[in-house]
């Protein structure tokens, strides 16, 4: 399951000067109702994931084992494509290792094969007694989470039910208040998701209410800009499905494609630039339209584009969209020794593929 699951580079002033971005949408989307429900001739139930190509295909993914009372109501995707969920009750699951595991609506497990495993214990980790996680983020090893009810955290912080608390592998610390955001004073987080590349949060609530001057559902994701703080719809969910009226989207993992070139941005070797081929000539996961500091165009950084970024610099030939390695618009020393650097093993940003984003 790695089909999952913009960063603008400009300057103020040129950001006061353009028009608005168009909201990005989600283009796959995968969610938990609260409730059975019959999505384009599909039922899903509420331990299922439908998953949705937001083009009138929707196809249901059952999670093994999981007993029929249990309700999924916090999903999210690892690096590696595992799905991590939290569930609303207690539950005997099977354990990845053998045998069984209890999992309490305060935990997150991550599904290996026919399997699962604890990755977050929450009364372990502090969360007072009765408390369920109803919303999760996986961003390398760290979680962000949301409750459903107002709770005191270890370090004495109190987190209430809109905002998202942040687990760094050791310790809980309060993370956002989504009540600064604009949200309604009633408003329940209970999906939560982030768009590394740009920065936006996707967030889905208990109830409908307003975010800013946009006015939400409870089957509805909304997404909040980063730059403006501006609120938009990513998914209507009652406008792509009517059944959806009739639930709560719970749990929620949508996929983006910021450059509109058919590739998920969680697979887009090129998520800032339209790239359908998805050629990476040197497998570095990077693909070649946006290898920067190939300046020789040829997919790959070595000796030949120092001297052809030298070539750039004293006027012989033109600096290519991929002379940039430092992200400062320009083709100068400095992208000598940022592409030097790159034949090394550091990264280098341009215009094309600049550096990742997480708020």
């Amino acid at each position: 399951m790695n089909s999952r699951i913009t960063l603008i580079a400009v300057a103020l002033a040129g950001a006061l000067a353009a028009p608005p971005a168009p909201a990005q949408q989600a283009v796959d989307v995968e969610a938990s109702p609260d409730v059975a429900l019959t999505l384009a001739g599909q039922a899903v139930t509420d331990h299922e994931l439908a998953l949705d190509d937001t083009s009138g295909t929707v196809a249901a993914l059952a999670f093994p084992g999981l007993p029929g009372g249990a309700d999924v109501d916090a999903h999210t995707v690892d690096a590696d494509g595992n799905d991590l969920i939290s569930l609303d009750t207690t539950a005997l699951l099977p354990a990845a290792a053998g045998g069984h595991m209890i999992v309490r609506p305060a935990d997150v497990a991550r599904l290996r094969g026919a399997g699962y495993e604890l990755v977050f214990a929450g009364e372990l980790e502090g969360l007072p007694a009765g408390v369920n996680v109803d919303a999760v983020y996986a961003h390398g090893g760290e979680l962000f989470l949301s409750l459903d009810v107002t709770a005191r955290l270890p370090d004495g912080s109190v987190a209430d039910d809109e905002d998202v608390i942040r687990w760094d592998g050791e310790a809980l610390s309060l993370y956002r208040d989504l009540s600064e955001l604009g949200l309604d004073g009633a408003a329940d987080l209970d999906a939560l998701h982030f768009i590394e590349t740009t920065g936006a949060l996707v967030a889905s609530f208990e109830t409908g209410g307003r975010a800013g001057t946009a006015v939400y559902d409870d089957d509805d994701l909304m997404l909040r800009e980063p730059l403006g703080g501006a609120w938009s719809a990513a998914f209507d969910g009652d406008a792509a499905h009517a059944a959806w009226s009739a639930g709560d989207i719970d749990a929620a993992t949508p996929g983006f494609d910021i450059d509109d070139d058919g590739v998920l941005d969680a697979d887009d070797l090129c998520p800032h630039f339209a790239d359908p081929v998805q050629s990476d000539v040197d497998g570095n996961g990077i693909g070649d339209p946006c290898e920067c500091g190939d300046q020789t165009g040829d997919g790959t950084v070595d000796v030949a584009d120092l001297l052809a970024i030298n070539q750039v610099i004293f006027g012989v030939i033109p600096a290519s969209p991929l002379c940039d390695t430092n992200e400062d618009g320009a083709c100068d020393v400095g992208d000598i020794l940022g592409a030097n650097a790159k034949i090394f093993g550091a990264p280098a940003y341009c215009s094309r593929y600049p550096g990742p984003v997480f708020p």
